[in-house]
């Protein structure tokens, strides 16, 4: 089996980015940790550009023991 790597995510993040992160998480109260407010992000900017929400799958319902 063949695993894929993937670069990490926060490699692409500035120093600009981090300040502008770091000034938000000081300005919320409570204090939300960084990778909250990129995951928010990421689910905000992909929510916007998919034409419908994508909803995660439902789990099949199990069957009584009999």
């Amino acid at each position: 089996m063949i695993i894929q790597k993937y670069p990490w995510p926060a490699s692409a993040l500035t120093v600009d980015d981090m300040v502008l992160l770091y000034h938000v998480r000081k300005s919320l109260s409570p204090r939300v940790p960084i990778t909250r407010l990129i995951a928010q992000a990421v689910r905000a900017m992909y929510m916007n550009i998919t034409p419908t929400r994508v909803q995660k799958p439902k789990s099949k319902p199990k069957k009584p023991n009999v």
